[in-house]
Formats: C-alpha cells, structure tokens, sequence
C-alpha cells in the first residue's frame, strides 16, 4: 500500500503482532492466569500498552467505518500486502492479520483525510448502527468518522448511530468519555437509561451502572434531558444544562436528578489507568476495583465493609491493592482458583 504516513520497522512489526495476539486472545476471552499474564506484558514496558491502544483503536476505527467504500479498498489492499503470519494459530493469525490491518487503515486515512471524499463522509454518516466493545479490565481511545474521538473504559458497551442531521452514540453498559468535534449543524448526542446528553463541542464522561447514570462535564456546555430516539414511559424530569465541575446523577424510570460539583479530573483518572479513594468503606472501593480485573476480590468478613480506604491506585492491579491493604491495615488476604478473599486479621 502506497502513502503509508508512519512505516512500520521490523522491530516495530514484532511489537505489533504480539499485541495483535493479545487483543485477538482477550476477544476470545482470558481465564484469571492468562489475564496476569497479559497484565504483565503491558506493563512490563510503556510501548507495549501504546502498541496495544494504537491496533485496538484502529480496529475499532475499522468496525465503525465498515461501509465507507475506500475503507473496503483499503482493507482489500492491506490483506494482500500483509498476510497472516504462520506462527500464530490459524485463528488468531486471521484476527491479527485484520488487527494489524486496522492501524495501517487508521495510520493512512486519519493522517490522510483528503483520501475519504465526500461521497464517502455521506456514507460514513448515513451507515448502519454500529456496536463498539471493551471487555474487562480493557480501555480503548478511537476516532469516530466526524473526527470526535470517545474512550471506552473496562467493559463497556456502546452504538454509533450516526445520520446526516445528528451524531448518536448511545451507551449500552459501563463508562465512556467523549471529546465532541464541533458541528453546529449536527448536534451530539449520547444516549443513556432514559435520558440524553445533547453537546455540540465538548469534553464530558457518561456512567451506566445497571440503575444509575450519572454525567460529568470537563469542558463546554451539554444539556440533559429526556430521551427523544426510543419510548421510555419514565417521567423523566425537563431538561438540565451542566457547567464544567458539576456532575448530574440519576436513577432509571425516575424524574428525580441530583447535580453536584464534582472532582472531574479525580473521576476521569481511569483514562490513565488510575483510580483514586478519599475515605471511600473497603465495600465501594473493592466493587470499584473489582470492575477492572478477572480475578475478583470478595470481603469475607463483613466487619471490615466500612472500613475507609484512601489512595491512588492502578486498575487491574487487584494483587497491589490487596497488598496494600493488608500491609496497612487489620486485614488478612487469602487466594483461591478463582478469587481474593478479605478477612479481619486477629491481633496477636
């Protein structure tokens, strides 16, 4: 393929296949050892995780624009320039060879937008729903075709519906962050429960827990208000604008809605990788952890619940915090086959 923006070095190459191998293998789905394992080649070297964001962004970049037909062109051409290597397994070599095709796709026309025409913008934005995916413990930064870009946190969920007159996403299950390309002419939107986020340019982040949403806005101005694209029968309260700093919560099929200052830098952090407690009992912060790795933690003795947990720590790193829990604090650790379990400690 002729223009490639960024060529790849051996080296480089190397690098690539072995994430590809990896974000093949975490589709098919890990057990508990094989995700340390995976958690350990990521952070045994920063390239490693850039490596592994850059091909997981251009294959979701790749699924999003599937009906552009220069796409189709590209990903034709990239097949043959590229084959599959044999020393993977047939079947991951055939998902690492479309993974590695996804980042040189990404590379050459996101570096290169003069090569999507307008009759291809017309495509990108009148194409069929789309579903996008993080599995547990996976994070996931891609540009959308209208040049916002939206960060999947652990085990999310979300549709790209776009249409010429309105940009929607909607998110289906976990935590997203949106960075929205200004476009007076077609609004935002990012559906969620019962209701929507409206933005026009913006940052802000959305959160669906099972009954709870809640919004928090970075930078810019967005309005929440009462789903338009689906029936919800809810009673969803009028329309409420945010400021950045504020957050707004609120429980499904209920009118009720709580906005609040909040500490958007502190709740955006899992974007590199972190979470951070302030006083939070051990129940909300091991539930939080818990959203991040395969290996779960389970407080068998409920009189450590309430116990309140301070600091910063790194998602996925489940062994690190119990560590540090049990370094710190009255609590004794135990590990089975399929989980860590938490007990008080008796004073000896």
């Amino acid at each position: 393929m002729t223009g490639a923006a960024h060529p790849i070095s051996p080296q480089g190459q190397r690098l690539d296949e072995a994430a590809a191998a990896w974000l093949a293998r975490r589709h098919e789905g890990l057990g508990p050892r094989e995700e340390e394992a995976f958690l350990a080649w990521l952070g045994a070297d920063p390239v490693h995780k850039q490596a592994y964001d850059r091909l997981a962004h251009g294959w979701a970049a790749l699924d999003a624009m599937a009906a552009v037909p220069r796409i189709s062109a590209l990903r034709s051409e990239a097949l043959v320039a590229h084959p599959p290597r044999r020393r993977l397994s047939a079947q991951w070599a055939a998902i690492a060879a479309m993974l590695l095709l996804a980042f040189i796709i990404g590379v050459g026309l996101f570096a290169r937008p003069d090569r999507l025409g307008p009759d291809d913008a017309r495509t990108a934005a009148a194409a069929a729903p789309r579903d996008l995916r993080t599995v547990k413990g996976e994070r996931s930064t891609m540009m959308l075709a209208d040049g916002s870009t939206i960060t999947l946190n652990t085990d999310t969920r979300v549709r790209i519906a776009f249409a010429p007159a309105e940009r929607r996403v909607i998110l289906l299950a976990g935590q997203a962050y949106f960075e929205v390309a200004q476009d007076k002419a077609r609004p935002f939107v990012v559906g969620a429960g019962d209701r929507e986020v409206v933005a026009l340019g913006t940052a802000f982040e959305v959160r669906f827990d099972r009954a709870k949403v809640a919004v928090a806005l970075v930078e810019g101005k967005v309005k929440v208000r009462p789903r338009t694209d689906v029936e919800t029968g809810s009673g969803a309260s009028a329309a409420a604008e945010l400021k950045p700093g504020e957050q707004l919560v609120f429980a499904l099929n209920s009118p009720a809605t709580s906005i609040r200052a909040a500490d958007v830098a502190n709740l955006t952090r899992w974007r590199e990788g972190q979470v951070r407690f302030d006083a939070a009992p051990l129940a909300e912060a091991v539930a939080e952890m818990n959203r991040y790795s395969m290996m779960p933690i389970v407080i068998e003795d409920p009189r450590l619940a309430a116990m309140q947990v301070s600091g910063v720590f790194q998602t996925g790193q489940s062994r690190n915090f119990v560590a540090a829990l049990t370094e710190l604090f009255p609590v004794a650790a135990e590990t089975t086959e399929t989980e860590i379990q938490l007990r008080k400690r008796d004073a000896s």
